[in-house]
C-alpha cells in the first residue's frame, strides 16, 4: 500500500510497508520517531477535553505546537532562529493552531555544517538550513505535519498549504520573515 524509508539513511523506500487495516510490516530493524506530529495530535486532544468540560476559551502549548480557542485573539511569539533565548511576535491567533519547526535545539554540527534531525525524503539526507518555519492551521496536527513540508519545499508548498486552509511562515537566520504564504492566496 505505501512505504517509508529508514530515517537518516538513503536506503530506498522499503524499510516498512503500510498494510490495509492500519497494519505495518517491518522489513528490517528501524527507529520511528512520532515526535514530528504526535505533539500536534496531543494538543488537539487537550483542546477537545477542555471544550468538552465546558471551557469557553484557552490555549494549550506543547513547546512549539499550540492551539488557542475562544473569542479573543492571542499574540503568538516564536523563538529567534539563531538566538532561541529570544522571542519575536509572529501572528495573532483566534480559534486556530500554530506549530513551529526549527533546528535550534536539536541541530548538530558535522563536517563544518549544521544538520537538523529533519530528513528530506527526496534524498534521505538531513536538512541543513538553519531557519524556523511555522504553520497556522485549523488543527495542531495539521499545522505540525505541514511544518516539515514547508521546511523541505519552501514556497513550493503553497498548494499543499492551501489544500489544508493553512498559512506558512519562513524565518531567516537573522529572524526576518523570508516568506509568508496564506491559504487565501490565489
Amino acid at each position: 500500500m505505501g512505504t517509508i524509508s529508514r530515517c537518516g539513511h538513503n536506503s530506498g523506500q522499503d524499510a516498512l510497508e503500510l498494510l490495509p487495516g492500519n497494519r505495518v510490516r517491518f522489513h528490517r530493524p528501524l527507529q520511528i520517531d512520532l515526535g514530528g506530529i504526535a505533539k500536534g495530535f496531543a494538543v488537539d486532544q487537550a483542546i477537545a477535553a477542555l471544550r468538552s468540560d465546558g471551557a469557553s476559551s484557552g490555549c494549550v502549548n506543547a513547546g512549539g505546537d499550540l492551539r488557542v480557542f475562544g473569542p479573543t485573539p492571542s499574540l503568538i511569539h516564536v523563538r529567534h532562529p539563531l538566538r532561541p533565548g529570544e522571542t519575536m511576535p509572529l501572528v495573532r491567533l483566534a480559534d486556530a493552531a500554530l506549530a513551529t519547526s526549527a533546528g535550534y535545539h536539536s541541530r548538530k554540527r558535522r563536517h563544518g555544517r549544521w544538520l537538523t534531525p529533519l530528513v528530506d525524503p527526496r534524498d534521505g539526507r538531513p536538512c541543513t538550513e538553519c531557519v524556523s518555519v511555522s504553520v497556522q492551521a485549523p488543527s495542531c496536527l495539521i499545522a505540525d505535519a505541514l511544518t516539515k513540508v514547508l521546511m523541505i519545499l519552501g514556497d513550493a508548498s503553497l498548494p499543499i498549504l492551501r489544500q489544508h486552509a493553512a498559512t506558512g511562515f519562513i524565518l531567516s537566520r537573522d529572524g526576518g520573515l523570508v516568506s509568508s504564504g496564506t491559504s487565501h492566496e490565489a
